[in-house]
């Protein structure tokens, strides 16, 4: 009797411990599977877990997917959830069966609607090599490709700045001797046929554009937007207002409707940049009669929410959707004919990379296009005050001022040259900083200004400039450039907020500041007169 009792304790003492054990393991399973659901439901992530023998696990992601509650797909087998996936999901000419019945790891990029996603499976199989479980992971790709593109879209216009850069520097060289030239002519017009009077005109017109192009250029510098004022979107539009009237057709009508208060950080110079920009576009692809509306407000988007959107959309054509991709791209535009660079929409998504903004293009054919502007929204209000140099009535006289011209383009010199005399400037030249250092030394008593090119062989403008003013620290220097966006820095470096004229240097501009820099006592040490439009 007392040995059927002791095998009979034994044997329950061995259910209990067998229960206990299972008992634990479900729990230890249940704790897994929800930490599992949690963590890749918060990046969603679609995961699933099916055993052959039950007890699924799946989280809510997929199930979603999927179409069906979490807890019917748990009971589901794995045959259940292979159609399943096979009904939403195209894998090529796979099905998931013959995914599975491959007995290796599975990684593609698969479609469902207008969507791809990232699947990957594993099978696990026994010692004896029957099917044990399914793993199943699926991830939504469109996030992951929107950020490549942009990654993509952000290292071609570094390139493109890079080569712009390089070639706009060159190009507004050229330019200045072109423009310095028309101008020197233009004073002899009484000596000039007007046939031949007429073609001077067309090449200044020609010239004038080729300004525009060499800015566009120089606009891909992505440390172009340097300042940052605090300014209202209504202000800085209905700034603009009356000059965007002048830009578009004759039988296009603009409307706007911007709320009050909306405050960014951008230069406000940009802003009217891109705005003129966005709306000469819109103009553009409208023939005949069209209308442009102008609006600004908060947005509720969910990708952009409660950032400040300005909108800008036309009754125009409308873009074809296969092109809609590459309207960003430098030099691509839908238009045809002269004047048309396609460098407009690149400045204008280069320029909200800058401030951390984004932009979205939607168009239909036949319906037009709207084009929306994203912009972190600052709480600070407005701090911007525009800066203009003043004019002043009646002609400016140097006489008894001595100014040395440095710059290594020989017709440069000779264009600038009876512009300052002309102004009673007594001058002296050079052709290198080495050259002008020792004409310097010979002049040093008489020389009152400096104006000088930055980048020069030998000897650069700005280590001329600094052995100059060591040398009389009462002289002051103006900087020329044909990119000052780039070089302005180099200058800062050796003389604190130092001035930096754009090439081609217009001539009232250069005269005022010269005579800023002579008598309020600026020039190496203050002030800023940069000439294009995007500061």
């Amino acid at each position: 009797m007392m040995f059927v009792l002791s095998v009979l304790l034994m044997v329950v003492s061995a259910f209990a411990l067998h229960l206990y054990v299972r008992l634990q393991a479900q729990k230890r399973n249940e704790d897994c599977s929800s930490v599992l659901r949690e963590t890749a439901g918060a990046f969603n992530i679609g995961v699933g877990v099916v055993n052959v023998s039950g007890q699924n696990i799946v989280n809510d992601v997929l199930a979603e997917f999927l179409g069906e509650k979490v807890k019917t797909l748990n009971e589901y087998s794995i045959e259940r959830i292979m159609d399943a996936l096979d009904h939403k999901l195209s894998l090529g000419e796979q099905s998931a069966y013959q995914v599975l019945n491959n007995k290796k790891p599975f990684s593609s990029i698969c479609a469902h609607k207008d969507k791809e996603y990232f699947f990957q499976t594993k099978a696990h199989y026994s010692m004896t090599g029957n099917l044990v479980r399914w793993d199943i992971i699926l991830i939504d790709a469109s996030p992951f490709q929107k950020q490549m593109v942009d990654n993509l879209q952000k290292q071609k216009l570094r390139a493109v700045s890079q080569i712009a850069g390089g070639v706009a520097h060159d190009f507004n060289n050229i330019l200045s001797i072109i423009d310095g030239y028309v101008r020197l002519l233009e004073k002899q017009k009484a000596q000039i046929p007007d046939a031949l009077f007429d073609y001077i005109r067309r090449i200044d017109s020609a010239s004038g554009r080729a300004k525009i192009l060499a800015r566009k250029l120089m606009n891909f510098d992505r440390y172009q937007i340097k300042s940052k004022d605090i300014v209202g979107l209504k202000d800085v539009v209905d700034d603009c207002a009356a000059e965007l009237d002048t830009i578009i057709g004759v039988n296009h009508k603009l409307h706007y409707s911007l709320d009050t208060g909306l405050h960014i950080a951008i230069a406000p110079e940009a802003l009217k940049e891109i705005v003129k920009q966005l709306v000469l576009n819109a103009s553009q692809a409208m023939k005949e009669e069209g209308e442009i509306s102008v609006t600004g407000y908060i947005s509720s988007q969910e990708d952009y929410d409660g950032y400040v959107c300005l909108e800008i959309a036309d009754t125009g054509e409308g873009i074809e959707k296969d092109i809609l991709s590459q309207i960003y791209d430098p030099f691509f535009s839908t238009k045809r004919g002269a004047g048309h660079s396609g460098l407009g929409l690149s400045i204008v998504n280069s320029c909200m990379h800058q401030i951390g903004g984004f932009i979205s293009v939607c168009s239909k054919l036949s319906q037009g296009t709207s084009v929306r502007l994203f912009f972190p929204r600052s709480q600070k209000n407005t701090t911007y005050v525009a800066k203009k140099i003043s004019s002043k009535n009646g002609r400016l006289d140097f006489h008894g001022s001595r100014v040395l011209v440095v710059d290594d383009e020989t017709d440069l010199r000779t264009i600038l040259k009876p512009m300052l005399v002309d102004a009673g400037f007594g001058v002296f030249e050079a052709g290198n900083g080495n050259e002008a250092l020792a004409v310097f030394d010979d002049h040093i008593g008489e020389i009152d200004i400096i104006l000088t090119d930055i980048v020069m062989p030998e000897l650069d403008g700005v280590c001329f400039a600094e052995m100059a003013v060591s040398l009389k620290p009462s002289v002051k220097v103006v900087f020329m450039s044909g990119y000052p966006e780039r070089h302005k820095s180099l200058c800062d470096e050796m003389f604190q907020n130092s001035i930096c004229l754009s090439k081609p240097v217009d001539q009232q501009i250069l005269l005022r500041v010269m005579s800023d820099a002579l008598q309020n006592n600026i020039g190496a040490g203050g002030g800023e007169y940069e000439t294009s439009t995007w500061q």
